[in-house]
């Protein structure tokens, strides 16, 4: 059948011709799009060719892609690579870890369509290790002494990576440390050292740095638990100056004994001197092994003939003060109290304290700080003229931080915990009673403070358990009277309380007696922390000469 012819659309010629231009079109620019974005990526980085590195060297990469950059990868020589996933694409390069010399520098940029783009450097480490250790460590020092903490610790870490022993270049690391209140990462850095028990400097420092962390707002309630660490540091560091001390002069050899607390030595070694200005160091080892008569009678004869120094003076008067007669030690030191020697205004300011006059304690305490601001008898005379809790408290845990082998500032301590609102308040106190009894295991006040905290417990079995030996050995003790009669009240012995209290008034009234025996609290804190009954006043051998920019003529 014919029917109509079917006709198929058709375009004009021109038409088809400029339709195949732009397919052509389309497909350059899809081209040339490929090709600049492969073009587009780039990867540049800070270093060049041939640099110089030291220390921590910050590498940084500069990637340009039209792509997602999924990492950059930081490989030093044959070492696992380092990987960045963000920008700013940093490597903290730590050359101290890698050797003196060249090394190859491999970057390497991957895309998210797998591509790479790799740029690989020569670069030399020189960080003056050849130099040596000693000379890395002076200048370590010098940087710390000028206060240019950052070179200190660039130094210290180079002076380490000559001499992983070098002891001085890890403490101006740990002082660098420090600066920025960084204790923990100083007192690690100290820890770390494979011979730390053998630099008295380095304990010290360790103990130093302990103490300053304890005393940051945040850790002051848990110093308790750091003190035994600190003492034992302390100590460690005491007997290697005995040590070193040895061969040397016998007074230094004294003064490194008497810092070790080992009295009876340091008396002995000072009287091996004929040395006319020494015998003022030998009655203060007399007196802090608890013969303050002793130490008196050495120095009595120098003082009623006229002969006697500043620092005689000053221990004669610590004498009077643990003879408990602190007006007669505040009249031997009066004539001395603008001599610029530390010792006669700290014991000016222990005798003020226990007499009650609290604002010329607290001047005297607060010139003998500026004269002798790293000396733990300063601390103690200052913890003695304030009423305000945290300041006293500070003042002791520094005392004990900075002579943590007197018995005196852990008992004062242990009080004001036991007055404190703490809920661990009694747990403290025996702990510090404890450290105390290390100390000097027959000490008067431990007792008496261990007795009267369990009193006011109401537990007075324990409590007359202490005190009855204490009365028969001590019946003229005041304070030991007083404590005895207060236990006997709480366990309902009136009559025998009575007896207790007469004679503890008789024999002073004004300083001990005068309160009835009803709260065990109030008498800590006012034989204590009032009058300074049974304190345990101190001096050290650094307080009795002027300070070495300071002059006098009666040394």
């Amino acid at each position: 059948m014919n029917g109509p012819a079917l006709k198929h659309p058709s375009f004009p010629f021109g038409e088809r011709v400029r339709s195949f231009y732009h397919l052509l079109l389309l497909v350059g620019v899809f081209v040339c799009l490929g090709s600049r974005a492969r073009a587009d990526f780039t990867l540049t980085l800070d270093l060049k060719e041939g640099d110089t590195i030291s220390d921590v060297t910050k590498v940084v990469a500069h990637v340009v892609s039209d792509a997602l950059i999924l990492k950059v990868d930081f490989k030093v020589d044959d070492t696992d690579p380092v990987t960045a996933t963000s920008t700013p694409y940093i490597y903290n390069w730590d050359t101290i870890a890698d050797t003196e010399g060249a090394h190859k520098l491999t970057v390497t940029a991957t895309d998210a369509n797998g591509k790479t783009k790799a740029v690989t450097l020569s670069v030399t480490i020189d960080n003056e290790i050849a130099t040596g250790a000693p000379a890395l460590t002076e200048k370590a020092q010098a940087a710390v002494t000028a206060g240019d903490f950052a070179t200190a610790f660039k130094y210290a870490r180079r002076a380490l990576k000559a001499d992983p022993t070098a002891v001085d270049a890890v403490r101006a690391l740990a002082r660098g440390y420090v600066a920025q209140k960084k204790y923990d990462e100083a007192i690690a850095a100290l820890e770390g050292i494979k011979n730390l028990d053998a630099s008295a400097r380095a304990l010290s420092d360790d103990a130093e740095y302990r103490l300053q962390r304890g005393l940051l707002a945040k850790n002051i309630g848990a110093i308790v638990l750091e003190l035994p660490t600190i003492a034992d540091l302390r100590r460690k560091a005491a007997d290697l100056g005995v040590k070193q001390a040895a061969g040397q002069p016998s007074a230094i050899q004294g003064d490194a004994l008497l810092q070790a607390a080992r009295y009876e030595d340091a008396q002995k070694e000072y009287g091996n001197t004929v040395d006319f200005a020494t015998v003022n160091r030998q009655a203060l080892a007399n007196i802090l092994a608890g013969r303050p008569r002793d130490g008196a009678a050495l120095l009595r004869v120098r003082i009623k003939d006229h002969k006697s120094s500043v620092a005689d003076r000053a221990v004669f008067g610590l004498a009077m003060l643990l003879e408990h007669d602190p007006t007669s030690a505040r009249a031997i030191v009066a004539e001395d109290l603008h001599s610029r020697v530390p010792a006669s205004l700290i014991v000016a300011a222990y005798a003020d304290a226990a007499l009650g006059k609290r604002e010329a304690a607290a001047a005297e305490a607060l010139k003998a700080s500026v004269l002798a601001p790293n000396a733990p008898e300063t601390y103690y005379a200052l913890s003695m003229t304030t009423t305000e809790e945290n300041a006293v408290e500070r003042d002791l845990v520094t005392t004990i931080g900075e002579a943590p082998l007197q018995a005196g500032p852990y008992l004062d301590l242990a009080v004001l915990k036991i007055l404190s609102k703490a809920t661990d308040r009694n747990a403290q106190a025996f702990k510090l009673i404890g450290f105390a009894q290390k100390l000097e295991p027959d000490n008067i006040n431990a007792k008496l403070i261990e007795a009267l905290t369990y009193v006011q417990s109401k537990q007075t079995v324990p409590a007359i358990a202490l005190l009855r030996p204490l009365a028969r050995d001590y019946p003229s003790a005041p304070d030991v009277l007083m404590a005895t009669a207060i236990c006997y009240l709480a366990m309902g012995q009136d009559d025998v309380a009575g007896r207790f209290l007469d004679m503890a008034n008789k024999i002073d009234q004004d300083r001990v007696g005068r309160l009835l025996p009803e709260q065990p609290l109030v008498f800590l804190r006012r034989v204590n922390h009032e009058v300074h009954y049974r304190t345990g006043f101190f001096l050290t051998p650094q307080t009795l000469t002027v300070p070495k920019t300071e002059t006098a003529s009666n040394p």
